[in-house]
């Protein structure tokens, strides 16, 4: 019986309690921290297409969820269609940006969604920071060099 119970204290410790990958506080750097969470760009319309989209960028520990909203309307209202990524992030640290300190991360191990189609796509570079409660990211091919700046004219609040 008391072998039952050591092993029993010993699966709970385990299995639960201490940090989880959702303790932030946990990050080396504050702007690890800092991208955390949810977060949703503005509408934008592509004439081109006669579409609009937004995006939705999701910062979860060490999970990476994107998904693109893609809209018959030129406001982003009514029924969308959906597009959704999913993947692992590692952090790599901070990097001055000329607007803030931004987090540098590769994302891999990505799964793309497209009406219930999935397909492994290729990983990318990326680096995040937040300026005024606004996100700013930029991006570059896994194979490319490290971003080193953000794109302004996309943000996410």
């Amino acid at each position: 019986m008391k072998k039952l119970i050591l092993l029993s204290v010993l699966f709970l410790t385990a299995c639960g309690g201490g940090s989880s990958s959702n303790d932030f506080d946990d990050f080396e750097s504050i702007s690890a921290q800092r991208i955390q969470g949810p977060w949703l760009s503005d509408c934008y319309y592509d004439v081109d297409g006669d579409f609009s989209y937004r995006e939705e960028i999701e910062y979860y520990g060490y999970d990476y969820f994107e998904t693109q909203f893609y809209f018959d309307t030129v406001d982003c209202s009514g029924p969308s269609d959906n597009e959704y990524v999913e993947g692992d992030i590692t952090y790599l640290g901070e990097y001055a940006t000329s607007i803030c300190i931004g987090e540098q991360y590769i994302v891999d191990n990505l799964t793309l969604e497209i009406d219930g189609f999935f397909s492994d796509i290729r990983g990318f570079k990326g680096i995040a920071c937040t300026f005024d409660n606004t996100l700013f990211i930029g991006e570059t091919d896994i194979d490319s060099s490290r971003p080193t700046s953000v794109d302004i004219s996309f943000p996410y609040y």
